[in-house]
C-alpha cells in the first residue's frame, strides 16, 4: 500500500487483508485473535451455587479500622525506642571522645 494511493484503494487493500488474515487464521494490522474456550466446566445437570465470600482481615482488627483512611498500620516491633536509645549512646560516645581529647591537649601544653 502506498501513501499516495486513494482511500478506495486502501479501503480495498484492508479488505483483502482484512479477509486473508481471518480465513487463515493470522494476526495482522487490522485483525486479532482472541481464544474462546467454549469446553464445559462442570455437568450440565447441575447447577452451580453462587455466595459471597467475607475478605478475610488480620487477627485483632475489624473491617472498620481497615477501611478508615488516614491511619498508618501498627508494628510489633520497638523500632522508636531503639532509635533514641541508639542516639542518647552515639551522644555519649561524641561526649566521652571530647572529654578524652581535651585532657590529651592539655596534657601536651603543660608537661
Amino acid at each position: 500500500m502506498r501513501p499516495s494511493s486513494s482511500v478506495a484503494e486502501q479501503n480495498e487493500y484492508q479488505s483483502q487483508i482484512t479477509e486473508t488474515a481471518l480465513a487463515h487464521h493470522l494476526v495482522s494490522q487490522h485483525t486479532s485473535l482472541v481464544a474462546v474456550d467454549v469446553t464445559p466446566t462442570g455437568p450440565a445437570d447441575v447447577q452451580s451455587n453462587t455466595q459471597k465470600v467475607a475478605d478475610p482481615v488480620p487477627k485483632g482488627t475489624s473491617n472498620q479500622l481497615v477501611q478508615s483512611s488516614g491511619s498508618l498500620p501498627q508494628t510489633a516491633t520497638s523500632a522508636p525506642i531503639k532509635i533514641i536509645t541508639g542516639l542518647i549512646l552515639i551522644g555519649l560516645a561524641i561526649c566521652m571522645y571530647l572529654l578524652t581529647r581535651r585532657k590529651v591537649v592539655f596534657q601536651n601544653y603543660y608537661p
